[in-house]
């Protein structure tokens, strides 16, 4: 009985030892991280889009957001280049269900990337749309693709009206933002 209860008490030491340290982990964590309510994707239907928002395209060249839309429907997404978890799961999820629909990008819709750092430069927006392109594989999508960079009012302005509500952790050097399309 006596070797039971020993094997006991260190179980129960060993359990709180291990809460002991997912609960440090935890409050760290969240103490290092920005707020949950700062992220999050807040649905906005039949809300416009400032479309007169200028941005540089993934050529360099400067426009408004209006000269992206028109053509059809349009695909919305966010991301930024140095992201280090989640921007790429979004874009792969993107490019995975775009690649399901019959309609193709360029010739029925279009797809629209707005990085949401400032810092993200058009050299790096056109390796992202590159890429992007040739994962989905489809002849003319470069035509209807755009990775498109701005100024942070620019960006704010569009994510705001977006629903996207993001943040920048200046002791992390990230972002932290929610993932979805529109």
């Amino acid at each position: 009985a006596r070797d039971t209860r020993g094997h006991a008490n260190k179980g129960r030491a060993m359990i709180r030892l291990g809460l002991t340290i997912v609960l440090s982990m935890a409050l760290t964590a969240r103490a290092a991280s920005p707020p949950a309510a700062a992220a999050e994707f807040e649905q906005r239907i039949g809300q416009a889009l400032p479309l007169d928002t200028v941005f540089l395209d993934e050529h360099g060249a400067t426009r408004p957001l209006r000269a992206f839309f028109g053509k059809g429907p349009v695909v919305l997404y966010f991301n930024y280049f140095r992201c280090p978890q989640l921007c790429s799961v979004v874009a792969d999820g993107t490019l995975d269900v775009l690649r399901r629909l019959e309609a193709t990008v360029g010739r029925d819709y279009s797809v629209i990337s707005i990085s949401i750092d400032p810092t993200d430069t058009v050299a790096m927006a056109a390796v992202q749309q590159q890429q992007a392109v040739g994962r989905y594989g489809r002849t003319g999508a470069a035509a209807g693709w755009h990775t498109l960079t701005g100024g942070e009012a620019a960006i704010r302005a569009v994510a705001a009206a977006a629903g996207f509500h993001f943040t920048y952790d200046p002791r992390s050097q990230l972002f932290a933002h929610p993932s979805g399309m529109i």
